[in-house]
């Protein structure tokens, strides 16, 4: 395998970049996007898209573990296992994906009308919008097993040139079609035929780069082997989406879809700075599984550095966005839009960077093949969360919704991480000491925005943009000198083709 700085630089590099452009087009169309559709049907739109994960257990994990085996197989050099892998579970999650869009296709009016309690002149609409979703979503599914194997043979740049291009596809689609009068439905038509078509890209690149896949095949051991993984994935499936967006749900029903769109837009913006924590997902899940019961040190080693870079790389736009948060959304959105929503995104983004924070942990869990851990975890903030989500909507409404998912992922965070430092044999006192670096790389630029914050300034007017520049500036320098190691800093120049 390759040196792990050079698997961290490199394939953190590629998703980074492509995630950032899709983040910039997303940033730049949602304003357009939010004043065409209006509050109501904005809300619809982000509905079906998180609604969706309530159908993804029907998958039963098959991406998670073909994922693993399939790094698993490229570590010891078999590709029969490989083949059989990657056939094996596209096939059972095409009848997955059967399953689901037939469930969604019957249920969708339901639920949008019974457990959503959208009002009865969108509920036709709305249950159109989920059952046309579900058909891009599901194209995702199915390209599953061709990007773990893309991710495991170190093609990030392919893959992420790819991503890039699609989701640019979407965004312009989306805002063309609005600008020239066409409906919801429309846009997302429109958004499933390019997700099916990036699926089949991501396959005809699969199949090129590894010709042994061009035969498909059953194979029987390998279809137990992924359904004892996938099981475990697949139950935790099922509590993700409840504690990823039940607060939202709460929301939509104890409220409103415009108090909804209050939230979802910080809330989206948050969703947006996960590309951070994805991207080092994307290398770090595949590597922990080819490592897997091979050299534990290394493994504890990236748990470590993938933790650390995370907070070092989200850390400012965690400070940036939780103290100027007022005049970055009266700057984007508009003064309106501030008042009723600036307070939710200093909340959200505090919770970001918990969960951010989180994903080196649950890679390295799931890479160790114990699927079992973070599903007791979900089992336990799962009994505490719907009621706490329920009473602090129904209380607070837009705030409550916004305390509640920042305190469930705080805790989710520790949770996982003590159970990685456990089953690699660590210490916290490594971590720790991350912990103190990233406060000492942040303290200098959270004081210089925390004075901006407080005088008041436009956030667009000259002296506000040079105090931004300089934070940045600041926190850079000492991310480079303190964050990083030799090692990481070499890494990164070579990569920059800076050094040779």
């Amino acid at each position: 395998m390759k040196n792990l700085g050079r698997v961290l630089v490199s394939g953190v590099a590629f998703g980074f970049f492509s995630q950032i452009w899709l983040g910039i087009i997303s940033f730049l169309a949602t304003p357009f996007i939010v004043r065409h559709m209006g509050p109501e049907f904005y809300g619809l739109y982000a509905l079906s898209g998180f609604a969706l994960g309530y159908f993804i257990f029907l998958e039963f994990g098959l991406g998670t573990a073909a994922t693993k085996y399939a790094a698993e197989a490229l570590g010891s050099g078999n590709y029969k296992l490989l083949a059989g892998t990657v056939w094996t579970s596209t096939l059972m999650l095409a009848c997955c994906v059967l399953v689901m869009i037939t469930a969604v296709s019957f249920g969708a009016t339901w639920f949008v009308s019974s457990f959503l309690a959208v009002p009865e002149r969108l509920r036709a609409p709305a249950a159109l919008a989920i059952a046309i979703a579900s058909l891009g979503f599901a194209c995702n599914i199915l390209s599953g097993p061709a990007t773990g194997v893309l991710r495991s043979l170190g093609q990030f740049a392919k893959l992420n040139m790819i991503a890039a291009a699609g989701g640019t596809l979407q965004t312009a689609c989306t805002v063309l079609l609005l600008w020239r009068g066409f409906s919801l439905i429309a846009v997302l038509t429109a958004i499933a035929a390019i997700q099916a078509f990036i699926a089949l890209v991501q396959w005809a690149l699969c199949l090129f780069l590894v010709p042994e896949l061009k035969h498909p095949h059953w194979d029987s051991a390998v279809a137990r082997r992924l359904l004892r993984f996938g099981g475990f994935v697949t139950a935790a499936g099922l509590l993700s989406p409840i504690l990823a967006n039940i607060e939202k749900i709460f929301l939509a029903r104890n409220a409103s879809l415009t108090h909804l769109t209050f939230y979802s837009v910080p809330a989206s913006l948050v969703d947006h700075l996960g590309i951070i924590p994805s991207a080092f997902s994307s290398v770090l899940f595949p590597s922990f599984s080819y490592l897997h019961a091979q050299d534990v040190e290394k493994n504890k080693d990236l748990h470590r550095r993938g933790t650390a870079y995370v907070l070092i790389i989200y850390g400012f736009f965690a400070v940036f966005l939780g103290l100027l948060s007022k005049p970055f959304l009266a700057a984007w959105m508009g003064p309106e839009f501030a008042q009723r929503s600036s307070i939710i995104l200093s909340l959200l983004v505090v919770g970001g960077l918990m969960n951010a924070a989180a994903r080196p942990a649950l890679n390295v869990i799931l890479g160790m093949g114990r699927p079992e851990i973070p599903l007791y975890f979900y089992c336990f903030e799962t009994v505490l969360y719907i009621p706490a989500a329920y009473v602090l909507t129904k209380n607070f409404e837009v705030q409550g919704a916004a305390m509640a998912w920042v305190v469930r992922v705080s805790i989710d965070a520790i949770l996982l991480h003590a159970a990685a430092i456990v089953l690699l044999g660590g210490s916290m006192a490594a971590h720790l000491k991350t912990l103190r670096i990233f406060a000492s790389v942040l303290v200098v630029p959270a004081m210089i925005l925390a004075a901006l914050c407080w005088s008041g300034a436009p956030l667009l007017s000259p002296l506000p943009v040079f105090a931004v520049l300089v934070a940045l500036s600041l926190y850079a320098c000492g991310a480079w000198r303190l964050g990083l190691d030799a090692q990481a800093r070499d890494e990164i120049l070579r990569f920059s083709r800076l050094k040779q």
